[in-house]
């Protein structure tokens, strides 16, 4: 069986207008009697009878009643739940964990989750206590130990104690990775006039000595550049640099935009270049492109000459500068997209790069009319990512999909009714489907070969 289908242990079966499972042999496991019937996720399944949802386990047992608006896939030991418009979360057990009192939550994460009360998010434990103020524009999920949450227009990041390690002075998202995060002290927007906060000294607000919960006054340490001597330190050109979980300075301010460390590489930009540094803020790849992308899977995308091309980590060029349009590589490939020109006309082509950075010839199924034709027929690579070693192509004279693996293999022999797929995970995608002569939009699930989990 597929190494991606080992956690997903029945697959939502439709038998004409009701749901239920099936083993990956299309065996009936769990009877046909659901209006609705999503995946599996850690070990529950959501399913909708009479327009309310309820959970069930694999064993078809139902940990809960049909009570609820809305249920979200169980992720980390939760789920999600909405009765009477608002939310909470649910156990693994079924029961209500968190009472449905909250105007919006995120999925938990790392033991917490950000919810929404009255206009404002915070985050709570898995008891339901708040570990953080309840002050919050937005906020994001926990990731490498820290979450990224928005005051007063502003960005800042919080640790799982909810103490603010970086407050909200940053114009740009506070993203920590591999144990520091880039922050923006001017907002890129705003006139040089702004009152717009900037960090005076940093290092500074270190505190020797200081402790979690001891009062800091903010305005000791973060001035703003309202005064041309401020204006000058922290000009529009250099405010951008690294941060650690201690509030310590450790690549100093002087970048005009800077991005999260990906694969022990960040990526700056200078004076409208971007290049690459290390921890230690050294110049591995010098700012000579004119856009970057991220390190993924060893090498990055990068803009030359009005071209995207790939570079590895000593900044060799992997992939030449042909394209006009390039995706991040994953599990192998990277998608991208180029212009022929040919004396009569010129033509966009989509297809994919392997990881020897050649192209391969499978996913371009273009096919160009006579002269006296106005528009092409066309394919296009609909996902912008291989999942699980499947990827869907779009043609537009069949307005339908097919999946292909990495062999080039179609793994559903052109079925032009399906004109809408998700990504492959844990084995299956959701499809939906219109019959030829027929008006009616069905959905389903297909497995990695292509086996289709419905009778109607």
């Amino acid at each position: 069986m597929n190494e991606f289908v080992k956690n997903t242990p029945l697959i939502p079966y439709r038998r004409k207008d009701l749901w239920g499972y099936s083993d990956w042999d299309s065996n009936i496991i769990i009877e046909c009697q659901f209006e609705k019937a999503e995946p599996f996720s850690e070990g529950l399944a959501v399913v909708q009878s009479n327009g309310l949802w309820a959970v069930l386990n694999v064993e078809g047992i139902l940990l809960t009643n049909f009570l609820y608006e809305d249920i979200g896939d169980c992720k980390n030991g939760f789920a999600s739940i909405k009765r009477n418009g608002k939310w909470g979360f649910i156990n693994k057990e079924g029961k209500e964990q968190i009472p449905p009192i909250y105007d919006d939550v995120l999925d938990f994460s790392h033991g917490r989750a950000a919810v929404k009360l009255n206009g404002v998010y915070g985050f709570i434990d898995e008891k339901g206590n708040p570990i953080s103020k309840l002050t919050y524009e937005i906020c994001d999920s926990f990731e490498n130990g820290y979450a990224s949450v928005k005051e007063d227009g502003f960005h800042g990041a919080i640790d799982m104690d909810g103490f603010e390690v970086v407050p909200c002075i940053s114009s740009l998202p506070v993203e920590f990775s591999e144990g520091i995060a880039a922050i923006s002290l001017i907002d890129p927007e705003a006139p040089l006039n702004s009152t717009a906060q900037s960090f005076k000294d940093f290092d500074t607000a270190n505190l020797i000595g200081y402790e979690k919960g001891d009062k800091i006054i903010f305005e000791d340490h973060f001035g703003n550049i309202y005064d041309k001597e401020s204006m000058a330190l922290a000009s529009m050109n250099h405010r951008c640099g690294y941060v650690n979980g201690e509030r310590q300075t450790v690549i100093e301010f002087k970048y005009d935009m800077a991005f999260p460390f990906s694969e022990w590489l960040a990526c700056v930009c200078i004076n409208l270049k971007y290049g690459f540094i290390d921890k230690k803020g050294d110049y591995v790849i010098l700012p000579i492109y004119e856009d970057a992308g991220n390190f993924k899977e060893g090498v990055v995308r990068v803009r030359k000459n009005g071209k995207w091309g790939f570079i590895n980590r000593d900044g060799t060029v992997f992939i030449d500068f042909l394209y006009e349009k390039v995706w991040d590589f994953n599990e192998g490939y990277a998608k991208y997209t180029k212009v022929e020109v040919t004396e009569t006309r010129s033509k966009e082509i989509q297809g994919v790069l392997n990881e020897y950075g050649q192209e391969c010839t499978f996913p371009s199924y273009f096919f160009y009319p006579d002269e006296d034709e106005d528009s092409p027929d066309f394919a296009t690579i609909y996902h912008d990512y291989f999942s699980e070693g499947r990827i869907a192509i779009w043609f537009s004279w069949s307005d339908g999909i097919i999946y292909i693996d990495q062999e080039a293999d179609e793994i559903n022999e052109f079925p032009f009714y399906y004109i809408d797929g998700t990504p492959f995970l844990n084995g299956i995608a959701k499809v939906k489907y219109k019959k030829h002569f027929e008006n009616k939009i069905s959905m389903g699930f297909i497995d990695y070969l292509g086996n289709e989990y419905w009778e109607d």
